[in-house]
């Protein structure tokens, strides 16, 4: 309960941060650059340089179990919805994992080949998987009846 350092200090938002699973590195949200976007730093609050460019607006970073990738939700225009992306955590490479519906929430499977995340593309929220690889078919995963499902989380149990 006691805060021990700040690792930021801006007039803005700087929240949703989670560590690289080594525990040098931070992935977080922040708005210093105008809208919300993925921000990485060392875990000292040293070196931070943004990750995401050409968004409007992204957010809920989560690192890959073996540290080779950043997936999170953005919109590249503020009347889009949001979708899923993955970065190499330099920034050089990204691919846009879902199209035309909010896709949000997304979360590495502890071996880092699949990814849960929530969709609204059938008029609720569900939650479906899909592979790394381009060519691995997507899954719906879980849905209720009226109810809906979302910011899915994968047991660490294998």
């Amino acid at each position: 309960g006691k805060i021990v350092r700040a690792l930021t200090r801006t007039s803005g938002i700087d929240t949703a941060a989670v560590f690289s699973p080594n525990g040098q590195e931070i992935a977080f949200t922040t708005d210093r650059s105008g809208n919300p976007q993925i921000f990485l730093m060392s875990r000292d609050g040293s070196n931070a340089r943004r990750l995401s460019y050409g968004f409007f607006w992204a957010d809920e970073a989560q690192w890959s179990g073996d540290g080779s990738a950043i997936a999170f939700a953005a919109k590249r225009i503020r009347e889009e919805p949001f979708e899923i992306f993955l970065a190499d955590p330099l920034g050089l490479h990204f691919v846009q994992m879902t199209n035309d519906t909010p896709n949000e929430h997304p979360t590495f499977s502890p071996d880092s080949k699949m990814i849960a995340y929530s969709s609204k593309r059938n008029g609720r929220w569900q939650i479906f998987l899909q592979g790394i690889s381009r060519s691995t078919a997507e899954i719906s995963v879980l849905s209720f009846d009226q109810a809906d499902c979302v910011e899915p989380a994968w047991s660490a149990n294998e």
